[in-house]
C-alpha cells in the first residue's frame, strides 16, 4: 500500500510529519517516490518470505532492453499477450501530426460585379497627350 505525504501532513503537524517521514525513511522502512507530481510512501518489506531461484536472478540480469524503443517494447508486450504490464502503465500520448494545407491563392475579390454592365473596357485605346 502506499499513501501520500499530503495525508500524512493532514493528519499530523507539518513539522511533526515531516520528521517522522525522514526517520522513518532514514529506517528503510519507507521509501518516497514522485508519482503524477505528487510524493506517495511506499512500505518496504526487506524481509520476503519468498525465495527467488538464483538462476531467473541471474537470467534477469543479463537481459538488456536499452537498445530497444519504446515503441518496440509494447508490441512485443502486445505480442505475447502481457496486457496486465500495460494496464497500470502509464499511458503513451500519441501526437497528432499538423495537417498540411494544400496550396491555397488568395482569393482575390472581384470589385464592382455589380454594376459590371455598365462599365467599359479602355484598356485597348490610346491615351495620347
Amino acid at each position: 500500500g502506499a499513501i501520500t505525504v499530503e495525508d500524512v501532513r493532514d493528519s499530523i503537524e507539518k513539522l511533526r510529519a515531516d520528521k517522522i517521514i525522514e526517520s522513518v525513511i532514514a529506517n528503510g522502512h519507507v521509501v518516497k517516490v514522485k508519482s503524477n507530481k505528487r510524493e506517495v510512501l511506499f512500505y518496504t518489506d526487506n524481509d520476503p518470505s519468498f525465495r527467488i531461484n538464483p538462476k531467473f536472478i541471474d537470467s534477469w540480469r543479463k537481459i538488456s532492453v536499452e537498445h530497444l524503443t519504446n515503441e518496440q517494447i509494447s508490441g512485443f508486450i502486445d505480442q505475447k499477450g502481457h496486457y496486465s504490464l500495460t494496464t497500470n502503465a502509464p499511458k503513451q500520448l500519441k501526437l497528432q501530426k499538423p495537417l498540411k494545407r494544400g496550396c491555397q491563392g488568395l482569393a482575390t475579390v472581384k470589385h464592382n460585379q455589380h454594376i459590371a454592365d455598365q462599365l467599359k473596357d479602355y484598356s485597348n485605346s490610346i491615351n495620347k497627350k
